[in-house]
């Protein structure tokens, strides 16, 4: 497990610790990465916004992308199915002591567990280049979990 973290101001936070996604996570090769490459969840012309109307405070995702031979590919990219787990940036009044709780309790769990309960191959076989991803909304003070595999090209 990698863990990196970006800078947090006064008055931020995210919805869980280091130490919570150590425990829920151990023993896993997976990249941590709480705000280290971004503050906030951006969607991209790959990843759209989909029904989402609230705010993602965390991600997992897999990425699977094959290399072709007449295009550079990011050394990072070379453990094609290495899950990814993002969180965000929240403000303190917008994300309670009790929804921090409540993911660290349930959503945490869940996202170990779709991840391992996915056969990785099977899922990412859709296509040559896709993400599977579980993407965690915060909207009206409740926490909801989307699964989906997103394909392009």
């Amino acid at each position: 497990m990698k863990i990196k973290t970006g800078k947090i101001n006064t008055g931020e936070r995210f919805c869980c610790s280091k130490s919570a996604v150590k425990q829920v996570f151990a023993g896993m090769d997976i990249n941590v990465n709480f705000a280290y490459f971004s503050r906030h969840h951006k969607y991209d012309k790959v990843l759209k916004q989909k029904k989402h109307t609230g705010k993602i405070i965390a991600e997992l995702n897999i990425r699977k992308t094959i290399r072709d031979e007449k295009s550079f590919l990011i050394e990072n990219f070379r453990n094609l199915y290495q899950p990814s787990l993002y969180f965000y940036i929240l403000r303190n009044e917008e994300f309670t002591d009790e929804l921090e709780q409540e993911f660290i309790r349930e959503i945490l769990p869940k996202m170990k567990y779709m991840l391992d309960s996915k056969d990785i191959n099977d899922t990412l076989n859709v296509s040559d280049h896709c993400y599977y991803q579980v993407a965690v909304e915060l909207l009206n003070e409740k926490l909801y979990l989307h699964e989906e595999v997103v394909k392009w090209k």
